[in-house]
């Protein structure tokens, strides 16, 4: 799907080799002299993508940039070690079972969240960012993004305190 003048989106399936076989069948209508910002729903699809793109020789180091998604091993290495990977969002799914005790403690104790839907923790890293919330040279999350407006009445009730493991607390 054409998007506008300079964007094409692609149907990946969110997984690899579907997204591979869609970059490598609409590559041909890119220009070769146009420079690519490659940008996923997830980096199984990053992934697949990038390969089609190597592979027809358009993924170098100053012609491609790369935003991923998902703060997996694929994406927070990658954001560390190649310099054409930019950006990563990172949504810390493993941690959102806290957010839903936090917010459990805050409505029975008569809280009224400032918003219908209360934001989970999620940040976009970059390689000058990524060491804050992820231990060095590991995936592993060492700290949570600080809340937002609409979760910030979860600060009240304690409980974010005691796991003791996001910026701010």
């Amino acid at each position: 799907t054409t998007i506008g003048a300079n964007a094409i989106q692609f149907e990946g399936a969110s997984q690899l080799q579907p997204s591979f076989e869609a970059v490598r069948s609409l590559l041909p209508s890119v220009p070769a002299d146009h420079n690519i910002i490659l940008y996923t729903v997830n980096n199984d699809s990053t992934t697949g993508a990038l390969r089609a793109l190597e592979d027809a020789g358009r993924g170098g180091d100053d012609t491609l940039l790369i935003g991923g998604l998902g703060g997996d091993e694929v994406g927070i290495r990658s954001l560390r070690e190649d310099p054409r990977w930019v950006a990563e969002g990172d949504i810390f799914v493993a941690w959102w079972g806290q957010y839903a005790v936090a917010m459990a403690q805050a409505l029975a104790n008569g809280s009224d969240p400032p918003a219908e839907v209360t934001a989970l923790p999620q940040i976009v890293l970059t390689s000058d960012t990524v060491d804050q919330f992820h231990e060095p040279d590991s995936v592993d999350v060492k700290q949570l993004p600080p809340l937002v407006e609409s979760n910030e009445y979860l600060r009240d009730g304690g409980f974010l305190q005691v796991v003791d493991n996001i910026e701010g607390l």
